[in-house]
């Protein structure tokens, strides 16, 4: 306890974590929308993405904001062991699956899609700085586990040196 105090070592529990992961991405992804000049975007409509509903959005802006999605970088720069990344994967997941079944596609856990989705997030998108070696190994392997819990039949895992670092 006076150790993770002195380095400054907090918990981050899974509800605050979503929580954060929610309240920073949705708007982020709102306002690249709307610098796009995708109309109908707020945060309410993209809770009910988010939530898994079709009917929220035009498919066509569906398909844009999918595009915006893919494209966010995301960067805990106090990474730890992972939480909040591995909330951070959870919603750009959810919210992928509701902006797909607004288009007419499928995003379920365990499929080829959703594995190449989450690798996608993950390589791309994902990005944590933490001064513990421990810590950044940890978070690694936290996001390792959510690939290979989550694909049907497990490819190699990626390489994240560049996506989390000690520093």
């Amino acid at each position: 306890g006076e150790e993770r105090k002195k380095q400054g070592i907090h918990y981050t529990p899974e509800p605050i974590a979503r929580a954060l992961a929610v309240g920073g991405i949705l708007p982020r992804l709102e306002r690249r929308g709307r610098d796009r000049g995708l109309m109908g975007l707020s945060r309410d409509t993209l809770l009910r993405v988010y939530a898994g509903d079709r009917t929220a959005l035009d498919p066509h802006v569906a398909e844009q904001l999918l595009e915006e999605l893919r494209d966010l970088k995301i960067l805990d720069p106090a990474v730890g062991s992972g939480s909040l990344l591995v909330a951070c994967l959870e919603v750009l997941l959810a919210i992928e699956k509701g902006l797909k079944k607004t288009i007419g596609e499928d995003l379920q856990k365990g499929s080829l899609a959703w594995a190449k989705s989450a690798r996608h997030f993950i390589t791309e998108c994902l990005y944590g700085v933490d001064i513990s070696v421990e810590a950044v190994d940890v978070a690694r392997l936290r996001l390792w586990l959510v690939l290979a819990v989550g694909e049907s039949r497990p490819a190699a895992l990626p390489d994240l040196g560049y996506n989390l670092r000690v520093g």
